[in-house]
């Protein structure tokens, strides 16, 4: 059977000249306030981490705590041999330098943009999963440092869920599976909900600034709310939006700054987070690589297994 060998190694060959490609994402650290973002109208050049899980990539960055020297964060750890992502805790220097990272949070579903929340002196994570078509809390046992389910806060497939008190009210604002341009917006008396959806759903619908980015910052009274540029590709920038109008009825949001990725940077293809904690400020940069060997070693492994269940 001489043939079918040279037709699986010339198979191999072709492959391996083949120019697959894939997404990889990668956390930048910015020694700015998202205030000096805001009044700079500039991103300063990110400090990006100095590391990358194996067959995967760090994406989605929210901060835990920042000592001045040493920041803890939350992020997406994604797996291109899972096709999903759990959530990570990394301890990083402000020079990008990886101290520490520990699995944060695991299901057997995809997870990702994990959105801290503060509240009454405890800490939560409302990360999203939409692909089990619920949103979940989490809270923090401080002293274990473990994860525990809290709540279930919206029987939807919120994409990017992010939380905001304003008003008297808590708001939630996300968007759906496979559609970046709407904006929809949730209010409850409650952080738990229950969660009514806003009389004017989906509130906006723009491609260049309706997915969510990261949490609200306040400045000067007034919040603002990061979200992705996708009017060319998902992630393909940040735009920068101050709510002038938000009640149960009515809602109106102005772009004020849009930070484009530096096409000389190592990360030069996408910006879609945008996080801050005092004095730092959390960014994710986006780079196409060659996918050829992984997806060969993924080829040859399928098939030994194929093989060895047929000997």
């Amino acid at each position: 059977m001489v043939a079918p060998a040279l037709g699986w190694v010339a198979a191999v060959a072709a492959a391996a000249r083949w120019p697959f490609r894939r997404q990889a994402w990668q956390v930048g650290v910015v020694p700015a306030s998202f205030a000096d973002i805001l009044r700079a109208g500039t991103l300063p050049p990110p400090r990006w981490l100095d590391c990358r899980p194996a067959g995967g990539f760090y994406a989605d960055p929210f901060p835990l705590v920042f000592d001045g020297s040493t920041l803890r964060l939350l992020a997406e750890h994604y797996r291109y041999n899972l096709g999903r992502a759990h959530l990570a805790e990394l301890t990083v220097d402000l020079s990008g330098h990886v101290v520490q990272v520990r699995l944060a949070l695991a299901r057997p579903r995809h997870l990702s943009y994990p959105f801290v929340l503060r509240h009454a002196g405890e800490t939560f994570c409302v990360p999203e999963s939409h692909s089990a078509g619920v949103l979940d809390a989490y809270r923090l046992e401080t002293s274990s440092g473990a994860w525990h389910f809290h709540a279930r806060l919206l029987d939807a497939p919120a994409v990017d869920p992010t939380l905001l008190e304003h008003g008297g009210r808590w708001w939630l604002f996300c968007t759906l599976p496979g559609d970046d341009a709407r904006l929809y917006v949730f209010h409850a008396a409650n952080w738990h909900g229950p969660w009514v959806p806003h009389a004017g759903n989906p509130v906006k619908v723009d491609p260049s600034s309706s997915r969510a980015a990261g949490h609200f910052q306040v400045v000067d009274g007034a919040p603002y709310r990061p979200a992705q540029d996708c009017s060319v590709r998902y992630g393909g920038a940040l735009a920068i939006n101050r709510v002038v109008r938000l009640d149960e009825y009515s809602f109106a949001e102005e772009t004020v700054l849009r930070l484009a990725p530096d096409p000389a940077a190592p990360w030069p293809l996408g910006l879609h987070t945008l996080t801050s904690l005092g004095d730092i400020t959390l960014v994710d940069g986006l780079r196409v690589e060659h996918a050829a060997k992984h997806l060969l070693l993924r080829a040859l492994s399928r098939r030994r297994t194929s093989t060895a269940k047929t000997d």
